[in-house]
Parts: structure tokens; sequence; C-alpha cells
């Protein structure tokens, strides 16, 4: 009988080989997928490669598992195929407290936590990012292997900079692992966003002297900071919605007019059983959107008064929204309702279903609306996906399907 050996094999990948050799589940996770992918490729065990395949598209779905994933990709120079790449940022940007707050983040590699730095979108809160942050690089101490690249630039920078006796940009300790490490995401924080007392007792220490009067002067005098002032997105932002509008009146002209902010459409109770209508519709091409907000405005309202509305996604869920119109002296003409609760849709129908006194008409009606947090991101990564997708090393593995 023929020996076979495995050499330099990871326990769990040898045990996935010698489940799948005798039609046993194989057991594959997100620990050990890449590395079983690496090794049933170059000896034959197909059936074993597409089950790895198909687990990295299908199986890896929470932020804890494509953490790991893409970790264990970069430790394997491993290029992860574009189509779960793409769907694993999409979930890192839809939710990213989860993954902010994920075990795995503390395991994660340097060039990933660097992207997430980097992200605009990367939605967390500055104050809980620099606290992982800090728990990550003591984590690398212990896993100096997720930094080995970067501790050799950084030691290298900072010897040259001792070299040219550049003092203002000595660390605070010198010989700090921390700040070897943090040094590489200095640039991407927006320190002028974390509260004060965290910039003062655990952030400040890490900066140069001159980055940090430059924020302290931020704070005390209003001057531009050398850190980026902007928040990060936390998601889709609201806007207009293209729609076509109609309704169960007498007078439908008066509904496309409300687009345009010249009606004078009644929408009282017409009697007891019969609410005044009005639908309204994105185009068949357009994406489902969810609606945030309706701003109407009224044609010579007098009085104060107020009227409820409900507004239903028509297809696909029984969910309505609720709203309270209000005019009073300080809304004289107009008033924005933000609406809540309801599933992204095309179509929608509102109705009124308290009486509006007979003077007080709707002249105009926009409708505001954004984008369901998936299709966000799923966009977000189509937009950066130069700089998420950028190979980290030239000698990575291109990843097969």
């Amino acid at each position: 009988m023929r020996e076979v050996s495995f050499p330099q094999m990871e326990v769990g990948v040898f045990r996935c080989i010698q489940q799948a050799s005798v039609g046993l589940d194989p057991g594959i996770n997100a620990e050990i997928v890449v590395p079983t992918l690496l090794a049933a490729e170059p000896y034959m065990i197909g059936a074993l490669a597409t089950e790895c395949n198909r687990y990295m598209r299908e199986d890896v779905i929470g932020a804890t598992d494509i953490l790991t994933v893409m970790t264990s990709s970069l430790k394997h120079g491993y290029s992860l195929p574009e189509d779960p790449a793409r769907d694993y940022w999409s979930t890192i940007v839809a939710d990213s407290n989860s993954a902010l707050q994920s075990p795995a983040f503390l395991l994660a590699d340097h060039r990933i936590i660097q992207k997430l730095v980097q992200l605009d979108e990367f939605g967390v809160a500055e104050d809980l990012l620099w606290s992982r942050l800090l728990q990550w690089a003591a984590s690398t101490e212990q896993k100096p292997e997720l930094v080995s690249s970067l501790l050799g630039s950084e030691s290298e920078g900072q010897e040259r900079k001792r070299r040219r006796g550049d003092e203002s940009l000595e660390p605070a300790e010198p010989s700090s692992h921390k700040f070897l490490v943090l040094r590489e995401f200095i640039q991407h924080l927006r320190f002028p966003l974390m509260s004060k007392a965290i910039f003062v007792t655990e952030a400040a220490k890490y900066l140069s002297r001159e980055e940090e009067r430059s924020v302290t002067t931020f704070h005390l005098l209003g001057c531009k900071p050398q850190f980026s002032t902007s928040e990060r997105i936390c998601g889709p932002c609201s806007r207009a919605l293209p729609i076509s509008m109609y309704t169960t009146s007498d007078a439908p002209h008066e509904a496309t007019r409300l687009l345009h902010g010249t009606a004078t459409w009644t929408c009282r109770i017409k009697h007891a059983a019969t609410y005044n209508q009005l639908t309204f519709e994105l185009p068949k091409s357009h994406l489902p959107m969810i609606v945030s907000a309706l701003h109407l405005t009224y044609a010579n309202p007098t009085g104060d008064f107020t009227s409820t509305f409900q507004l239903q996604a028509v297809f696909g869920s029984s969910r309505k929204s609720s709203g309270r119109p209000l005019l009073t002296e300080r809304f004289p003409k107009s008033n924005t309702v933000w609406v809540t609760g309801l599933p992204p849709a095309r179509k929608w129908k509102l109705e009124f279903q308290t009486p509006i006194e007979s003077d007080a008409k709707l002249a105009g009606l926009r409708v505001m609306g954004i984008d369901s947090q998936d299709a966000w991101a799923k966009s977000v990564v189509d937009r950066r996906a130069s700089q998420l997708f950028r190979a980290p090393d030239a000698a990575i593995v291109e990843g097969r399907s």
C-alpha cells in the first residue's frame, strides 16, 4: 500500500480530508475552510473543494465567520472569489456594529482592520472604534502574525524619524507595541469626534505632539484639525422619490397636481365608510424603497387643526404606519411627518382618517424615501470596490470557483 503524506497540514484540515475520503460530512467551519480548499485542490479531492466553495458562498453569513474567513484567506495567501467577497463586505457595511463587537474583530488581520477604519461607511461611534482598536492591538501581542508586515514597516519608519531628530513625531511610549501597531490607522481616525474625556485619557498619548495639539485647539478655539470631522455614515440618506400619483376621488387630475404643489385637493373623509385615498408608486424599473417621510403643503389653511392618516405598502405586507400632520402658528403651511415601520415597496396607499376643515386643502405632497440597509450596503461595496478588493500582496493566490 502506498503511503500518502500531507506535509504542514493543520489538524482540522487533515480531519476534513479524512472524513470526506470515507463519505462522511467533512465538518468544514470558518476557521479551516480556506486551508482545506487549498489542500483539497492539489490532491485532486474535487468533491471536498466543491463543498468548500459552496460553504464560502452560502454558509458564511455572520460577522464573526466573515472576519474569520477573510483573515484566514490573508494568512494563506488566498484571494477570495469576488462574489462571496462582495457579500462579506456588504454584510459588514450593513451592520458595522456587529462586525466591530465580534470576537473575530480582535483576531483580524491588520489589512482588514485598516480597510474598515478607512471606510467612511463603517458606521460606528469613534469612541467605541478606538476602544476596540486598543483591545485588538493588545491581542496582536499574543498573535504577532496578524501584524507581522506592519510591525516591520512601522519600526523602520520610527527609526528613520529618530535618525532625523524629528522629536515632534516621537511616541509617548517609544517601545510600545500598541503604539507601533496603531500608528498605521492614526491618520484615518476621527479624533475630533471622540468625547473629550476618551480623547484625553485613552487616545492622546498615541498621537504626536502636533497631532494632539490640533485636536485640542479644535475643541478650544475651533481651529481646523489634522483629522476628519465628518461623521461616519451609518445608512442611506433620505431623498425625494420619483413617484406617480392617482386618487379614488372625483378629481383625479388633482392628484397629479399634488406632485407640482399646485393642487387644491380635499383630503377629508367623504363618508363614514369611505376614505379619500391617494395611491402613489415608483416606476417599474425602480428598486423598492422604504418611505421615510411625507412632506405635506396646504393651500390657504386657516386656524389650528390636525389630521390622522395611515400609509400602507401595497403588495406583500399588511404593515401600516400612522402619522398626524399638524398645522399651527409655528407650522402655518407645511408639515413633514416622519414615517417608520414600513417594508421596502414600489407602491403605497395613503388614507386620511379624520375630517379636515373644508378650507384646508392639500396643495402638494412630496414623498421621501431611503434604500433598504442591505441595498445601500451593496451599493457602497460596488462604489468602493477598488478600495476593498485591492490585493494586499502581489504573491496572493487567486481564488477558484
